[in-house]
């Protein structure tokens, strides 16, 4: 897990000897190697999210003297789903 407090974070693998006792092997992924797939996914959620399968959440903040402690909140956790501020209701 990522904190985001200064120090708190070493660079580099701390269990280098471990993986290469273990011969343990690491891969990449990238979503670009399976873009041929897309449509199929797209056809897939959108049919659970017309049926209610998959949701979303917004955490609201209103006002613009709100937005520094939405964004502040970001880094430390406290925001739920998707973070918004909303300026006006019109």
């Amino acid at each position: 897990m990522w904190l985001y407090e200064a120090g708190s974070h070493t660079e580099g693998v701390q269990n280098l000897m471990y993986l290469i006792g273990n011969r343990v092997c690491m891969e990449g992924f990238i979503v670009a190697d399976h873009f041929n797939l897309y449509p199929k996914f797209l056809e897939l959620v959108i049919s659970y999210i017309k049926q209610g399968k998959i949701t979303y959440v917004e955490d609201i903040a209103e006002g613009l003297d709100d937005a520094p402690k939405a964004l502040a909140g970001l880094f430390s956790g406290r925001n739920v789903g998707k973070q918004l501020v909303l300026f006006s209701k019109e």
